[in-house]
């Protein structure tokens, strides 16, 4: 073993950790793009692959085709992070390459990649069962992934056994320092965006019903009444539950919580897939229905409340049977988001101050839809005694 050929072997090595580290950056700007999870999928596969041939492309070369790089454990990154395309695309590109290149290591070589895949997946699995990653469980994947460099010693080199273990534990080392250290840093940029994630969740969510609040309503739903005024369809619905405040008073805080929560959930069932509902506040909620005129808003505010009157919820140990009344407002022609929840907000005045439990529209469009409903629809709309 000479000291040229040991010093071959580590500059392959460190020019393998160049490839992952810019292999590593490009995993992070791809988990925080956008788009469906399968095309990010196969820009993973993508990058990783890229990482495997460019680390085959300045190997330490021990004999004509007996090659020492750190393709394996890019592969194996890219199966314990990236997922199972990614893992089998990177693996079918080095293996193929590989081919390319020949050698009498060629199938030592094309078996490490195979070893590094599987590792990676195994690991993967194992992860999937747990709640987060720690360095444990990366020093496990690093044993994992340096454990292919015990196939180096099977590669045909007679005479030369201290070259192949002075290359097979440098492989093992760098593999298994290269594979805690990146796959840490992938891990802590998966933290990163789930935390953002999360945040941004926290920041348009309700807490308690899980519901959109009503800063995304407002966001999401702005553009769409701009939408809704040009073309003439569109109504919003604003929902107050009647006497909320004497669930609180009687069965407690925590029932009338429990009471909002399954409301919430009544609500978002009780309308259509492309309808937005969310929490405005308190006991108030908000829906807007895309597309839709006032004589089908009214139908479809009807059938929510009757919904909700026929069904009864236990919160608490308590049986109670809630009733919500409905304002309705049609996005017309110069009105604005704010203008629209006034319409409905003053509708859903009239509903409470007429005895709850029931659906008023928006003054401005009642006689309108009067004259489009047949009586018997009206008459239908009308709260049962």
């Amino acid at each position: 073993m000479t000291f040229n050929d040991s010093m071959n072997i580590v500059v392959a090595m460190l020019e393998s950790l160049a490839h992952m580290a810019l292999v590593t950056i490009a995993y992070g700007i791809i988990q925080r793009a956008s788009g469906p999870r399968p095309l990010r999928s196969l820009l993973h596969a993508l990058a990783f692959s890229v990482g495997a041939v460019s680390a085959m492309l300045s190997p330490a070369i021990l004999a004509p085709g007996i090659l020492i790089d750190g393709r394996a454990t890019v592969v194996g990154l890219a199966a314990a992070f990236a997922g199972p395309l990614a893992a089998i695309i990177t693996a079918s590109t080095a293996i193929s390459y590989r081919v390319s290149v020949g050698g009498s290591g060629t199938a030592i070589g094309c078996a490490t990649i195979l070893t590094a895949a599987a590792v990676g997946l195994i690991w993967a699995h194992w992860q999937s069962r747990k709640d987060r990653t720690t360095l444990r469980a990366l020093v496990v994947l690093g044993l994992g992934l340096s454990s292919h460099a015990v196939i180096v010693l099977f590669v045909p080199m007679d005479g030369r056994i201290a070259v192949l273990a002075i290359a097979a534990s440098t492989l093992a080392l760098v593999s298994f320092l290269a594979t805690v250290v990146f796959g840490q840093l992938m891990h802590r940029e998966n933290q990163l965006i789930e935390r953002e994630r999360m945040l941004r969740t926290y920041a348009f969510a309700d807490p308690l019903t899980g519901l959109p609040n009503r800063r995304e309503f407002e966001t999401r739903i702005g553009q769409c009444v701009e939408t809704a005024k040009e073309r003439g369809a569109g109504c919003l619905l604003l929902m107050d539950f009647d006497h909320f405040k004497l669930v609180n008073d009687r069965f407690g805080h925590a029932a009338g919580d429990e009471a909002l929560k399954q409301l919430a959930v009544l609500l978002k069932s009780s309308l259509r897939e492309d309808d937005f509902v969310a929490r405005h506040g308190g006991e108030e909620f908000v829906a807007y229905l895309p597309g839709t005129a006032g004589p089908e808003a009214l139908r479809i505010a009807e059938r929510v409340r009757q919904r909700i009157a026929r069904r009864t919820m236990s919160v608490c140990g308590h049986t109670i049977t809630v009733t919500v009344s409905i304002g309705v407002a049609v996005a017309d022609a110069g009105l604005t988001l704010n203008d629209l929840f006034i319409s409905a907000d003053r509708a859903l005045y009239r509903a409470k101050t007429g005895g709850r439990d029931r659906v008023e529209l928006a003054a401005n469009r009642e006689r309108e839809i009067d004259a489009t409903i047949p009586t018997d629809a009206l008459l239908a709309l009308q709260p049962a005694e």
